[in-house]
C-alpha cells in the first residue's frame, strides 16, 4: 500500500440547511497508558454556522479515528484507545468533512 486516505463529505455553499465542521475540540491532546490499558478520546465538533445542522450519519460518522501505528495503540470506531506495545503514536480524529486533529499516545 502506497497511501491511504479517508472519504470526506463536504456541504456545498448553496446548502441552506446544513453546514461543515470548522474545528474539533479535544478534552486531552495526549495520553500516557500502560500496555493493556484503555482510554476514551473525548472530542466534539464545532460547526461553521451554529444555526444550521451538520450532515447526517448516513454520510459518515460525526467523528472517525485512525492510528498511525497499530503495534503501539489501536483505536475503535467510538474512540477507545487500547495500548498494545511500548512506544508512541498519533491517533487522528477526523470530522465528516476531513478536518483533522491529532492525539499523541505514549505507551509505557
Amino acid at each position: 500500500t502506497l497511501g491511504k486516505t479517508i472519504m470526506a463529505h463536504i456541504v456545498g455553499r448553496k446548502n441552506f440547511k446544513q453546514t461543515n465542521v470548522k474545528n474539533i475540540t479535544l478534552k486531552k491532546k495526549s495520553y500516557t497508558l500502560k500496555v493493556g490499558k484503555t482510554a476514551k478520546i473525548k472530542a466534539k465538533t464545532v460547526l461553521v454556522d451554529k444555526k444550521k445542522k451538520p450532515l447526517s450519519n448516513k454520510h459518515a460518522r460525526e467523528l472517525r479515528f485512525a492510528t498511525d501505528n497499530k503495534k503501539v495503540a489501536t483505536v475503535s470506531k467510538k474512540g477507545v484507545i487500547k495500548a498494545v506495545g511500548k512506544g508512541s503514536c498519533i491517533i487522528y480524529v477526523y470530522a465528516r468533512n476531513g478536518y483533522t486533529k491529532e492525539v499523541k499516545v505514549t505507551v509505557e
